[in-house]
């Protein structure tokens, strides 16, 4: 004898469309969760890092506003580097757009890849012991745009060249 057919066809053959559209919709929330929050935090850590670097300055390093462009790139308005001892400023700025390297924010690094200056007004002096009235901003700046050493694909290893 013959086992007779169920008339219903078995709900099992939908279970995995409902599986699927429920990890969509977690899959959406997680991805609108971390866009709109990923843009916070790295504003938060890249400000931090910003007021870092101004104060080793000796110099009042000074500007109006701070603008987040994208997740990487930075706009100073009106920056301006003060002169020794009340002078004129050393360097007065329209605009300062600062370019960071996108895969170390993620973590947690601020390191920068370019820069993009409008209108500078740039006053220099040398005085008579051979300095310059740049030299502390030069070294400020060099200490600020070294990152880690460049890795070569070819060595293989971490990069450091042993």
């Amino acid at each position: 004898m013959a086992k007779k057919r169920p008339d219903k066809p078995v709900k099992r053959r939908h279970k995995w469309k409902r599986r699927l559209l429920i990890l969509a919709i977690v899959a959406g929330v997680i991805g609108a969760a971390v866009h709109f929050s990923l843009p916070v935090v790295v504003d938060k850590v890249v400000r931090d890092r910003i007021e870092q670097v101004l104060e080793q300055s000796d110099r009042e390093i000074d500007y109006d506003r701070l603008e987040l462009v994208k997740l990487n790139r930075y706009v100073f308005h009106d920056f301006r580097i003060g002169g020794e001892d009340g002078g004129p400023p050393l360097l007065v700025v329209e605009s300062l757009e600062v370019g960071l390297d996108r895969t170390d924010l993620f973590t947690g690094e601020v390191a920068v890849r370019d820069v993009i200056i409008t209108n500078p007004t740039l006053t220099l002096r040398q005085f008579d012991d051979g300095t310059t009235n740049f030299d502390d901003i030069k070294e400020m700046v060099e200490e600020a745009l070294s990152g880690p050493a460049p890795r070569d694909p070819d060595a293989g290893g971490d990069g450091s060249g042993e």
